[in-house]
């Protein structure tokens, strides 16, 4: 009987033993996994503030670059309205007008483009350009157009072109075809972003 008493009270004692560590591995591991569920909480709120942010930037960059693009097209349109009809008979004086008139507002070159696709260079030369979208695009619909950046002969640095069609007395009579350097629209996005934006990039739907 007294090694049976004393047996028990071992297990009794080992029991609790076993009860007392089981419960703190118990209180452990829901510590760990709060502990665990609250960082992934403050990871998760961490990246949709800063996926908003980048959301906010974009839209705003965007925002910026219609009305920057509008106020370009706007210029462009200024200068079709001085055009007369009698200037026709001079297509590369009037080139050499429209660019100068362009050049005032930061356009690298401008250039006239009849109705049959002829554009009219600052050199005294001529260019057809009947295949090419900026000509027949904004002869059928127009109305204006801007191109996606590209690199062209006539300047040494990445370029986009903004075309606008010519109307005199209600018919159409040909385009004012003008390049803007990207570089000074992505200086003036940095300008109007302010120095909190450490690079910004204009893409194209290319990528």
């Amino acid at each position: 009987m007294g090694k049976l008493k004393q047996k028990s009270k071992r297990h009794k004692k080992i029991s609790k033993v076993l009860l007392k560590y089981g419960l703190i591995v118990i209180v452990s591991i829901v510590a760990i996994y709060m502990f665990i569920s609250a960082t992934l909480n403050i990871s998760d709120c961490t990246n949709k503030i800063v996926e908003n942010s980048l959301k906010d930037q974009i839209k705003q960059n965007n925002n910026f670059i219609k009305i920057y693009l509008q106020g370009k097209i706007d210029v462009l349109q200024n200068v079709v309205a001085s055009i007369r009809s009698e200037e026709l008979d001079n297509k590369h004086k009037l080139t050499k007008r429209i660019n100068k008139l362009a050049s005032m507002y930061e356009f690298s070159k401008a250039y006239f483009i009849d109705s049959n696709g002829y554009m009219y260079l600052d050199d005294g030369t001529v260019e057809d350009v009947r295949d090419k979208s900026f000509y027949y695009k904004v002869v059928y619909d127009k109305k204006p157009l801007i191109s996606n950046a590209f690199n062209d002969e006539k300047v040494d640095y990445q370029a986009i072109a903004i075309t606008v069609p010519v109307f005199i007395n209600g018919e159409i009579v040909g385009d004012i075809y003008a390049i803007k350097n990207v570089y000074d629209l992505k200086s003036s996005m940095k300008n109007y972003l302010g120095d909190d934006v450490g690079f910004s990039y204009i893409m194209d739907e290319d990528g």
